[in-house]
């Protein structure tokens, strides 16, 4: 079996597209919201999940459709706000910023400025509005407002699908029977798919061997 590599130093490149999302039980709601755009009532919508479960995947897919700008709520406060409003707008993990110290009232007059220019908001989280350090109640009841999906630990299915995906952005061929084995060992995330597949990668890479089952249980016991 030959094994086709990337260069060191040269990072893989994920696929993003709409086409390449993989969708199940576990993320249907959120990608029938995304796919629902710009029929949204109320226009923010935010959709929560663990690291590494398809959310910025989704901002993507959003978008390429939407044509929205896409900003990490950790940059809130050092950004010009002035000249937002004028397109559909994405905020990334907004809870983690709030909960690190973020000003909620910037985000409160960010929200009712996209909405008063008739634009769209997107927000990612980690965790459901309910449970967010919202210190500005105004806020809090308008996130708690918003058309919101929670995205659920994958199963099997989700999790073979990610797992080729991330070799095939490494451009790496795999053993047929390498994922099955995996997913009887892996925890139940999709981060740990992604950084199964980089340890793997880096292992065959540094060994000069295919990636194999016995890699496999060598690298990551088992």
């Amino acid at each position: 079996m030959a094994q086709i590599a990337l260069p060191f130093g040269l990072a893989a490149r994920p696929a993003m597209g709409r086409s390449d999302f993989f969708a199940s039980h576990s993320n249907a709601l959120a990608l029938a919201l995304i796919d629902q755009w710009p029929q949204w009532t109320p226009p923010v919508c935010v959709i929560a999940g663990p690291q590494g479960s398809g959310k910025s995947h989704l901002v993507h897919v959003w978008q390429s459709r939407s044509g929205a700008e896409v900003l990490a709520a950790d940059d809130l406060a050092r950004i010009n706000l002035d000249r937002l409003g004028a397109a559909p707008l994405a905020i990334e993990d907004l809870d983690a910023a709030l909960r690190d110290g973020l000003e909620p009232s910037v985000v409160f007059h960010l929200h009712n400025r996209i909405i008063a220019s008739g634009q769209t908001l997107l927000v990612t989280a980690r965790m459901a509005p309910q449970r967010w350090q919202i210190t500005l109640p105004d806020l809090a009841t308008r996130m708690r407002g918003a058309l919101f999906a929670e995205i659920a630990p994958p199963d099997d299915a989700l999790l073979a699908a990610v797992l080729l995906k991330h070799f095939a952005d490494r451009q790496v061929r795999i053993a047929e029977n390498l994922v099955p084995w995996l997913i009887k060992r892996l925890e139940r995330s999709l981060a740990a798919a992604a950084s199964t597949a980089a340890i793997l990668d880096e292992a065959a890479l540094a060994a000069k061997k295919p990636i194999t089952i016995a890699l496999a249980r060598e690298i990551l016991g088992g």
